[in-house]
């Protein structure tokens, strides 16, 4: 009898044993997935950070354009507007209006899978979450240009132009945006309000585009050494 349960408790033993390796194959086997899964995401969000970073950088310049041109027509309304042929591209320039293109797919699937907590260094967890809710920032600022641009300088500017489009010969900026064709001086307080209203918007919007590159630079660094541990 004692040597029937024994066996009996041999038997067990070597099934229980065998259940628990199993399942601790299975554990490692399926973390080493969900570790791969997470590089697989994360290589894919350095590919994309580098296309918003040239994103970022080429709306970063057509701010710059814009404040630009908005202190050159603050400038001319201050000098009571002499005759200058050059205006009218300074002016189209207030017009400027853009919207940053990023692609957050990688970042969200990264928060649904669940996997944050396989990242090694805190910092870029930290960074990454800071980073998406600049994007976000950024993004109500573009959208409150092209509102105030819409709604209030092109209605304005009507009076004042008979075109309002795309012209080869007027480099707005890159040979992207639309030109006016003035036909006569928009009033000069009206119109300096409006440069002046602008000339802070874009120096913001310039800023935090440069602040977006170098949040960029940094966030691909953290993900490489990531990526190689």
């Amino acid at each position: 009898m004692k040597s029937i349960l024994a066996r009996g408790g041999i038997e067990f033993l070597a099934v229980f044993l065998g259940l628990g390796l199993t399942l601790w194959v299975e554990n490692i086997q399926s973390t080493s997935k969900r570790v791969d899964d997470n590089n697989r995401i994360l290589q894919n969000l350095y590919e994309n950070l580098e296309l918003d970073s040239t994103d970022a950088e080429w709306n970063m310049d057509a701010y710059k354009v814009s404040y630009d041109g908005a202190e050159k027509v603050l400038q001319w309304c201050f000098s009571q507007q002499p005759s200058n042929d050059s205006m009218n591209i300074y002016i189209s320039r207030l017009a400027i209006t853009i919207i940053l293109l990023n692609n957050s797919e990688e970042y969200n699937s990264l928060k649904s899978s669940g996997n944050l907590n396989l990242i090694k260094d805190s910092e870029l967890i930290r960074r990454l979450h800071s980073y998406y809710s600049m994007i976000d920032f950024v993004k109500q600022v573009d959208e409150m240009k092209m509102k105030k641009v819409n709604e209030q300088f092109l209605p304005f500017m009507r009076n004042y132009c008979n075109l309002y489009g795309w012209n080869p010969d007027i480099n707005v900026y890159k040979n992207f945006f639309p030109s006016f064709n003035l036909i006569s001086n928009p009033p000069r307080e009206k119109l300096s309000y409006f440069a002046s209203q602008y000339m802070g918007h874009n120096i913001h919007a310039y800023n935090t585009y440069k602040d977006i590159v170098k949040r960029v630079s940094e966030l691909r660094k953290l993900i490489r050494k990531e990526i190689s541990t």
